[in-house]
């Protein structure tokens, strides 16, 4: 299972980086570094106990995306952080109660992730064209570039 995440992760963060601008470059790199990391911190007890240092890693990138949202001008990057702060949430959770079955402890934080994944990828592959519609609509409303003598079309 871990196998096609990875694959996927892996192939959505580069195709988003390929494609994507800044905003959507540094989240792929925040996804990637947080799930390694995360895979590399392991679980001590199999999400039956509160787990600091996936907590710890779940923090870090919660304010990396954080900054990405307070400097972009795209809506997107509130979604992503708005859903690792859930995941960062669900961490306090299990630290002031024990008591919660490991199972929705563990799903909760893996999965969390995939909803982000997506979005990013989206973000990534979206990017270029709508930056390309933008600029054709801006040069069609320049004195240069006026419609009317068809210099839009390159004539």
């Amino acid at each position: 299972m871990a196998a096609y995440f990875y694959t996927l992760a892996i192939i959505g963060c580069a195709l988003a980086y390929w494609k994507g601008s800044r905003s959507e470059k540094f989240a792929a790199m925040i996804y990637i570094a947080g799930s390694i990391t995360t895979t590399l911190a392991g679980t001590a007890s199999q999400w039956a106990l509160f787990e600091p240092k996936i907590f710890l890693i779940d923090c870090l990138i919660l304010v990396g995306f954080w900054m990405i949202a307070l400097r972009s001008k795209k809506f997107w990057p509130y979604w992503i952080t708005g859903w690792q702060l859930v995941g960062v949430l669900i961490h306090v959770q299990k630290a002031f109660l024990p008591g919660i079955a490991p199972e929705p402890y563990g799903y909760l934080s893996m999965y969390l992730s995939i909803p982000v994944l997506i979005l990013i990828v989206i973000a990534g592959i979206t990017d270029k064209k709508l930056v390309k519609e933008t600029i054709s609509i801006a040069q069609m409303l320049q004195p240069d570039g006026d419609i009317l003598k068809g210099r839009h079309r390159g004539q």
